[in-house]
C-alpha cells in the first residue's frame, strides 16, 4: 500500500476540500493510504514513512526544504496550488519571502497539480517542471441535493463568499441594491453567507439576513436547509482571478441553486449562458437586470438547474475524476523502499518556519496599518479569525 502524506500550513477551505477528495480516493482505491498534517506537527517519522509528499499551497520556504529532503530519500514530491500566489492583488499582504518559498517548492517538485490550466502552464514552464496535471473537483452522487420547488414563499437569493469578497459586493451589487428592492423587494429575500457588508436592513422591503462563516460540513448543511433559489457570484477580470477555479458553480449547483456569474474566466470554462447558469456583464446595471430577470423567469431557472445537475453527474462524477487522477499520477499507488531520515534537519527547518511566521505577523501589521491604521489591522485580524473558524482541524 502506497502512503501519501499531504502537508499544509493552515486548515483552510482548500485543505478541507482536498482532504475530502483524498479520503474518498483512499476508500475507492485500496492501494493507497492518506494522512494529512500541518507542517508545524510534521515529525521525522511521518516524512520517512511516506511514498508521496503532496504539498498544498506551499508558499513558505519550509516546503521547499522539505521537498529537497524528500527527494534525497526517493519520495515523490507533488506541488498543489489553486490560486496564483506569485501574483496576488495589491490589497493582499504580499510577503517577498513567501514568494521565494513558493518558487523553491515548485522547482523541487516533480509534478505540479492545479485546478487552473493557467497555473499548470505558467508555473510548469517558469519553474522547469515538465509534468503538470489539471484536475476538477469530484462531486459524489450522494452530495448532490435536489431543490425543493414550491417550498419558498419568496425567491431566495444568496451571496455566499468570504469576508474579503465584500469589495465585489460593493462594486457590483450595492450601487443598485435600492433599485433591486424597489423592483423586486416584495417577492425576494437576500442572504449573505460568510461575507458581511454593512447595510441598514430596516430600509429595505426585502428581508436581509446574515449567516456567519461556518465549517464546511455545517455550511453545507445550512445551505441545504435554506433551499436558496438564486446565487450571486460577481468577479472582477484580472490575471489573478482567471487562475482561480469555478468552485462557486459546483457549490451552488450541488444544492440546486442557479448561479449568476460574471462573464469572465474561470466561469466561462464551465458556464454556458442561459443553459447551466446566467452570465452577467461588468456593470452594476447588468447585475440589476440579471437578478430581476432571474427572479421572474421560472422556466429559465428550472432549465439552468436541470442542466447543472446533469453536468455535475457527468463531468464532475467522482469515480471518473478519481480514475483519471490515478492514471495521470500513478505514483499515488506506488510503494517505495523503506527510508531513513535524520531528524536534525527537520528540527532546524521547523525552527526557521516558526521564525518566519512571526515575521509574517510583523509584515502584515505594517501593511494593514499603512492602508488604514488600527481599524484596518483589526479588520485584517477579523478576516483571519473568520477563515480559521470555517474549518475544524
Amino acid at each position: 500500500m502506497a502512503k501519501v502524506l499531504c502537508i499544509y500550513e493552515n486548515k483552510i477551505a482548500t485543505v478541507a476540500g482536498t482532504e475530502n477528495f483524498f479520503n474518498e480516493l483512499a476508500k475507492y482505491d485500496k492501494r493507497l493510504k492518506v494522512n494529512f498534517l500541518s507542517v508545524s506537527k510534521l515529525t521525522n517519522a511521518d516524512l520517512a514513512d511516506c511514498d508521496v509528499l503532496y504539498m498544498i499551497r506551499p508558499n513558505n520556504a519550509v516546503f521547499g526544504r522539505l521537498a529537497k529532503l524528500a527527494h534525497k530519500i526517493g519520495i515523490t514530491v507533488i506541488f498543489f496550488l489553486d490560486d496564483d500566489l506569485l501574483h496576488l492583488p495589491n490589497d493582499n499582504a504580499d510577503m517577498p519571502w513567501r514568494k521565494k518559498g513558493l518558487a523553491l517548492a515548485a522547482r523541487r517538485s516533480e509534478i505540479i497539480v492545479s485546478s487552473s490550466p493557467y497555473i499548470c502552464m505558467n508555473y510548469g514552464r517558469y519553474f522547469g517542471v515538465s509534468r503538470t496535471v489539471t484536475t476538477d473537483t469530484a462531486v459524489p452522487e450522494q452530495d448532490i441535493k435536489q431543490h425543493a420547488d414550491g417550498k419558498n414563499e419568496r425567491v431566495k437569493i444568496v451571496y455566499a463568499a468570504g469576508l474579503a469578497h465584500k469589495t465585489l459586493f460593493d462594486k457590483f451589487i450595492r450601487p443598485v441594491l435600492k433599485n433591486l428592492d424597489e423592483r423586486c423587494g416584495d417577492r425576494v429575500s437576500l442572504t449573505f453567507m460568510g461575507v458581511h457588508p454593512d447595510l441598514h436592513t430596516n430600509k429595505y422591503k426585502m428581508p436581509i439576513q446574515y449567516i456567519e462563516p461556518l465549517p464546511l460540513d455545517e455550511y453545507r448543511a445550512r445551505i441545504e436547509t435554506e433551499n436558496f433559489d438564486i446565487g450571486l457570484a460577481p468577479l472582477v477580470t484580472s490575471d489573478f482571478t482567471k487562475c482561480k477555479y469555478f468552485n462557486k458553480f459546483i457549490e451552488y449547483a450541488m444544492f440546486g441553486i442557479v448561479g449568476l456569474y460574471s462573464d469572465t474566466e474561470p466561469y466561462t470554462f464551465v458556464i454556458e449562458n442561459n443553459v447551466n447558469g446566467i452570465m452577467v456583464g461588468d456593470t452594476p446595471e447588468d447585475w440589476l437586470e440579471a437578478i430581476c430577470r432571474a427572479t421572474k423567469d421560472e422556466e429559465l431557472v428550472r432549465k439552468c438547474r436541470d442542466h447543472s445537475y446533469e453536468i455535475l453527474r457527468n463531468r464532475f462524477d467522482s469515480k471518473k475524476i478519481m480514475n483519471q487522477f490515478i492514471v495521470e499520477i500513478p505514483e499515488m499507488i506506488q510503494e517505495h523502499r523503506e527510508k531513513k531520515l535524520s531528524g536534525l534537519q527537520l528540527f532546524c527547518y521547523k525552527s526557521l518556519y516558526g521564525i518566519s511566521r512571526f515575521g509574517d505577523w510583523i509584515y502584515k501589521t505594517g501593511f494593514y496599518f499603512k492602508r488604514g491604521g488600527v481599524g484596518e489591522i483589526l479588520r485584517g485580524v477579523r478576516r483571519h479569525i473568520s477563515v480559521l473558524r470555517t474549518v475544524k482541524d
